[in-house]
């Protein structure tokens, strides 16, 4: 997975954590939800910068009359462009809002630091998954569980109280949590806003590797 250089790997990454979210990507790269424990529902176009290329993926219920305009857009132009994008939804419906996002995986370390402030706590989230953290007088200062998981991939959920930001705490959580999920043969994803600084600056001091930016159109 080192560098992630081939392209093709990086789409498979992106369909990857598409189908973490409970969305399959059927032929045509259309977007079909599917019932699952934590779904999220996809936006209605997404776009993904993966190496020198964009792909657009549409979500099914989008009427195939937008569809054929949206396709009639060269792929580059559904990723720098969203005011024209914009204006093609709002012939079926309104498009709410426009979302920018640098997903990434966390590399697996062949020495893994050790970190003994860093503890997994007895009870996991709601979702059922682990949490890892950090304590303070027995209080969690920070931590880092799963926000979905399945048998091949995980993303990761991190959060620090707001008096003990800046601290480097995030990003041993985060790494405890990853090594969790190499250890059982598990990627290990980390997405974040590319207006969230603070994701960023987490994402950088991990050495994450970046397999695409995204647009979403909702």
């Amino acid at each position: 997975m080192s560098g992630l250089s081939n392209e093709h790997l990086q789409r498979q990454l992106v369909e990857l954590q598409l189908d973490l979210e409970c969305n399959r990507v059927e032929r045509g790269e259309i977007l079909v939800p599917f019932p699952c424990a934590n779904p999220d529902l996809p936006p209605r176009v997404l776009v993904a910068e993966i190496g020198t290329h964009y792909h657009v993926y549409l979500r099914r219920d989008v009427p195939a009359s937008v569809q054929s305009l949206l396709r009639a857009l060269s792929p580059e132009v559904c990723f720098t462009k969203p005011e024209v994008v914009r204006t093609i939804l709002a012939k079926s419906a309104p498009c709410a809002t426009v979302w920018r996002n640098r997903a990434s995986v966390i590399p697996k370390r062949e020495i893994p630091p050790a970190d003994s402030e860093v503890v997994r706590l007895p009870t996991p989230n709601e979702q059922g998954f682990p949490i890892f953290a950090i304590l303070a007088d027995g209080a969690m200062i920070s931590g880092c569980s799963s926000s979905r998981e399945n048998t091949r991939c995980g993303e990761a959920w991190v959060w620090t109280d707001e008096r003990f930001r800046g601290r480097g705490y995030a990003s041993r959580v985060v790494t405890a949590w990853a090594e969790d999920l190499h250890q059982q043969g598990k990627i290990p994803f980390y997405s974040h806003l590319i207006e969230n600084t603070a994701s960023e600056h987490v994402a950088r001091k991990l050495g994450l590797v970046p397999f695409a930016s995204e647009i979403g159109y909702v």
